[in-house]
């Protein structure tokens, strides 16, 4: 299979993959035909491609973060959770939240997550426009707990781990809604408000979720910079906690690799990138030097074109080595090209992702 971006889907093309919508319902199902006005059914609600069946890449097979029943189990459960903080009336005072329901739902990805071998992730996003905050918490769990376990971290702490950033945002819930989805510049006083939702998160987290105090810093202290620049303390280095650190930077990536209303999604290279560039001031350093070598900069199955002139499709990453993947051809007979180890594709480079 291969990725093919909203641009390129053409009616005709065989879905390799099913494609999951608002409340994880499946829109369109692996082998489904592709129609024009499906193609821009897909594009209206905010997808940024596809991955299509392509008799040269049936041997590509990009590997999901977890089992699609999973992960939509995830979304769901970030949906209900923002939701239940939503309804919560301010006279309704504080409750424990069972234990049980959360462990069911982190726990078990978990396990799955350690149960894997090591490898650079395929990570191209998809999800719809409208429900893009609980798509979005789901990922950036997913993204938090694979650095910590390359960071080493292992039962409760890595479950506060993964719960926190699951729930990071969620102060943003208790915020006015005329503020929080107005589009253009905000006040200052509007923009305080809209920082308020770091302590108001905390606190949920905190006393509703009975959250760990350093857990639950995930929520207060996403938006502080490594430089002492953010908000809402203006801590620096390691003042910030190592969650608060982790959610950082997985927060800015997941959003960045995102498709808005408002601008196209940025390929995985893209994304990692701006953190690089960021590096030192915004993020802990050390954490986007380990993020960049979990997330793969050309994921399988996307199209590039090398410094050669030719073009190929991303056949496989090689982890010690991610920069130079192993290629197939784009055209003619199938050929396979290894930057990392055919002598004479030594000085190619890969230029660019074709869109």
């Amino acid at each position: 299979m291969r990725f093919v971006t909203v641009a390129g889907l053409k009616k005709g093309m065989l879905l390799s993959r099913d494609i999951m919508g608002e409340n994880c319902k499946t829109l369109f199902t692996a082998n489904t035909k592709l129609k024009q006005d499906q193609i821009e059914k897909i594009n209206k609600l905010g997808f940024s491609g596809a991955y299509v069946e392509d008799a040269l890449c049936g041997e590509i097979l990009p590997e999901p973060l977890i089992p699609q029943e999973l992960y939509a189990e995830l979304v769901l459960a970030a949906k209900d959770f923002l939701t239940e903080a939503q309804n919560l009336k301010p006279d309704h005072g504080r409750r424990a939240q069972t234990v049980d329901r959360q462990k069911n739902i982190v726990t078990p990805i978990i396990d799955f997550l350690l149960a894997k071998k090591r490898r650079l992730i395929d990570y191209i996003d998809q999800k719809p426009y409208k429900e893009y905050e609980y798509y979005h918490a789901a990922n950036g769990m997913l993204l938090s707990l694979l650095l910590g376990i390359e960071m080493g971290m292992d039962g409760e702490r890595l479950y506060e781990l993964g719960l926190a950033a699951l729930l990071h945002d969620i102060g943003a819930v208790f915020l006015p809604a005329e503020i929080l989805n107005r589009p253009g510049t905000l006040t200052d006083e509007e923009f305080e408000i809209i920082k308020s939702h770091t302590e108001r998160g905390f606190a949920y987290l905190h006393d509703y979720f009975r959250l760990s105090e350093e857990a639950a810093m995930g929520a207060l202290q996403h938006h502080e910079n490594y430089d002492g620049t953010g908000y809402p303390n203006g801590l620096k280095r390691k003042q910030i906690s190592l969650v608060g650190r982790i959610i950082a930077v997985t927060d800015v990536y997941d959003a960045l690799v995102s498709r808005r209303p408002f601008r196209s999604a940025m390929f995985a290279k893209q994304g990692l990138e701006i953190l690089e560039q960021k590096s030192d001031r915004k993020f802990d350093p050390d954490i986007v030097d380990l993020f960049a070598k979990i997330v793969a900069p050309f994921p399988s199955g996307v199209t590039v074109q090398l410094s050669n002139g030719e073009t190929a499709i991303v056949f496989r990453n090689h982890k010690d080595n991610p920069f130079r993947p192993r290629l197939i051809k784009a055209s003619g007979e199938r050929e396979y090209l290894d930057l990392a180890k055919d002598p004479e594709m030594a000085k190619v480079k890969i230029r660019r992702i074709v869109e």
